[in-house]
């Protein structure tokens, strides 16, 4: 087998070299923005790290996600490798099992209008039985640009011998240190319960969270924060300690509910 170089530059002539055709190729979509409306896009891997480039008419903007999304239908796992607009950097999201792993392996690179990814993530994507690949606008959940191939991502994705270069300083791995949560529930509910000290709340804030300014008096429920993860700092802060209260709340009748069960016992006694 030939063996081939990708180097991360923002550039899509190595990627040319392989002979590779792209997954997707796309003509102007006068009803979505340029920076919305991929040109080409191309998924490589090695059988260890999975290679995704992304060619757009317009301007890449940082304000935008730029996602390829594999999931297993059966199994309801999800892989996100992505530009992720809140952390401003190239990252691989998994959700197992309703929690969120983000500490795959990534690297990334970007010019004006092309995008790469090098994610150390096929053992996850090799099994699954789709793949999306979706820009959204940050903090707006219907995409802006939303395709699907289904099938077996094996079958799919061609398997080349590849030599990674980064031709830029890579992007940062965020690894666990003391005191880091490395994954949330991606439940609601179970989120709430989990949230019981004001020092997970306060992490849960900065990793998840970004400061956004809207004019008027908009109240987001506890429920639509969570899912918009973005807001006012002082009206995020308050609807958040909202939920700690309730959580709060929560331990807090357990407590009395406790101290009245003991009462009650020694009366007895």
């Amino acid at each position: 087998m030939e063996n081939f170089t990708i180097k991360l530059d923002g550039s899509l002539d190595d990627w040319k070299d392989t002979g590779v055709a792209p997954l997707i190729i796309e003509e102007k979509n006068p009803d979505i923005p340029d920076s919305a409306n991929p040109h080409l896009v191309y998924l490589v891997t090695d059988g260890n790290f999975i290679y995704v480039a992304m060619e757009i008419f317009g301007k890449i903007e940082e304000e935008r996600n730029y996602l390829v999304l594999i999931y297993n239908s059966e199994t309801k796992e999800v892989l996100r490798i992505k530009w992720d607009y809140v952390q401003k950097r190239f990252e691989t999201e998994y959700l197992k099992d309703g929690e969120y792993i983000k500490n795959i392996e990534t690297y990334g690179a970007k010019s004006s209008n092309v995008l790469e990814i090098a994610s150390k993530s096929y053992y996850i994507a090799k099994d699954c039985d789709g793949i999306k690949v979706i820009i959204t606008k940050g903090g707006i959940v219907e995409p802006e640009y939303e395709e699907t191939i289904q099938g077996k991502v094996s079958d799919i994705i061609p398997t080349l011998q590849i030599s990674l270069e980064l031709g830029v300083t890579p992007t940062p791995i965020k690894t666990k240190t003391e005191g880091e949560i490395e994954n949330f529930p991606s439940n609601f509910s179970k989120l709430v319960e989990f949230l019981d000290t004001p020092e997970k709340l306060s992490i849960f804030m900065e990793s998840y969270f970004h400061y956004k300014y809207h004019s008027g008096c908009i109240a987001y429920s506890p429920e639509e924060f969570f899912e918009l993860k973005e807001g006012e700092t002082v009206k995020t802060m308050l609807c958040f300690h909202l939920i700690f209260s309730i959580r709060m709340d929560m331990t807090l009748k357990c407590w009395l509910s406790d101290i009245l069960k003991m009462e009650k016992q020694a009366d007895m006694s």
